[in-house]
């Protein structure tokens, strides 16, 4: 700020009006960088700390983003086994209904025709007594 003193007068007059404003701001970037020089090493220390604060930053965004993977492939295996399980099921209920329901009752269905039609019932083997054992 001494240098500004010295130049007190010119500042006052009319034609040189910016040179305050600008010595005061030459004079405090001066300023600023002699305390930076004086203060590189805290800086060079905390560039330091803030590459390692990003670095642990980033790899913390990777191993959540691997998680997150290992979470969606777990629940598209235990969907596709749901899945599975849920077809067997099906399948295992169609057998049933196809052999105990559906072709019980198809095979009375044929023999109530046939004799309607007058035709005499046809014995499957192994189905009971045939005609004539009343």
């Amino acid at each position: 700020m001494a240098e500004i003193g010295k130049y007190r007068a010119l500042c006052e007059n009319g034609h040189f009006a910016g040179l305050c404003e600008a010595l005061s701001l030459q004079a405090s970037q001066l300023q600023a960088a002699r305390h930076f020089s004086e203060n590189a090493e805290a800086v060079g220390k905390l560039k330091a700390l803030a590459h390692l604060f990003e670095r642990r930053f980033y790899d913390a965004i990777v191993d959540n983003i691997f998680a997150a993977l290992q979470a969606s492939r777990l629940i598209s295996d235990y969907l596709w086994g749901v899945a599975a399980i849920c077809l067997a099921v099906m399948m295992a209920g169609f057998a049933v209904f196809e052999y105990a329901i559906r072709r019980p009752v198809l095979m009375i269905a044929r023999a109530m025709e046939a004799e309607g039609n007058g035709l005499r019932p046809v014995q499957q083997a192994g189905r009971g007594p045939g005609p004539g054992h009343a």
